[in-house]
């Protein structure tokens, strides 16, 4: 167990460390800010304040460095109940130092953050690339595991992180939100406007199979003016036997 000054890390005392993330030394500052308010470890936020994707500025002096910036819900679709863990509300590469997403290749699109239950604590966590690469958008959100994704493109510990927390705004009325793969899996692809069809996830595959059998539907993005595939041995665990998500329609 963390002791001493580790013992009281916000991050530590907010459980990423341990349920997101493993113990880090943070190296680059990263600021966050919606509509001007700056995003602190443990703050709060309402759903009404973190509808539009957040300014986002990753630090460093070298612009020969990239980042990649990662933001999940680890207590999705409920804290006591987090099933979900952990669902991707955004993803982008490439990101030189000193700047910020809009200089990166985004992955997967800002999703604003709509709890229903329960207090969520949403991550915000940078690591720093080895140097440009292609990297492969997920089939779906939810289910994602940030520690298997930096070993799968070797981005070692992290470099920075912060987080908030959000929960229901009392009286908000309407729909309960559901998170992708509650009721009605949604496809990544199909969301984005693809008309590629799913099928059911194999129920017996293993767990490393199941969290990355979106590896199978992982689609190269363009860096650049040029494609670069992924090297071949990346998918020589991936499931080859269906591991896709059902259609919502």
């Amino acid at each position: 167990m963390p002791s001493g000054s580790t013992s009281r890390d916000p991050l530590v005392v907010g459980g990423v460390i341990g349920d997101v993330l493993d113990l880090f030394q943070t190296s680059i500052p990263i600021r966050v800010t919606y509509n001007g308010k700056d995003v602190t470890n443990g703050c709060e936020f309402k759903p009404s304040q973190v509808v539009n994707q957040p300014r986002v500025s990753v630090g460093g002096d070298d612009l020969r460095n990239f980042y990649t910036l990662i933001m999940v819900d680890p207590d999705a679709p409920s804290p006591s109940n987090p099933n979900l863990r952990e669902y991707l509300h955004w993803l982008v590469t490439d990101i030189p130092a000193t700047t910020g997403p809009t200089f990166g290749n985004e992955v997967v699109t800002y999703e604003n953050p709509r709890p229903f239950m329960g207090i969520h604590r949403i991550i915000f966590v940078v690591f720093q690339q080895l140097g440009r690469e292609t990297v492969y958008a997920p089939g779906w959100r939810q289910n994602f595991n940030t520690r298997e994704f930096a070993e799968l493109y070797n981005l070692g510990l992290p470099v920075s992180s912060v987080y908030y927390n959000i929960q229901r705004e009392a009286g908000s009325g309407g729909r309960r939100c559901k998170y992708e793969g509650i009721e009605n899996p949604t496809n990544l692809e199909q969301s984005n406007g693809s008309k590629r069809s799913a099928s059911k996830p194999d129920p017996n595959s293993s767990t490393r199979s199941k969290r990355f059998a979106a590896l199978r539907s992982y689609r190269p993005l363009r860096i650049g003016n040029s494609m670069t595939e992924r090297r071949a041995f990346i998918f020589k665990d991936r499931v080859e036997d269906g591991a896709a998500l059902q259609s919502g329609n």
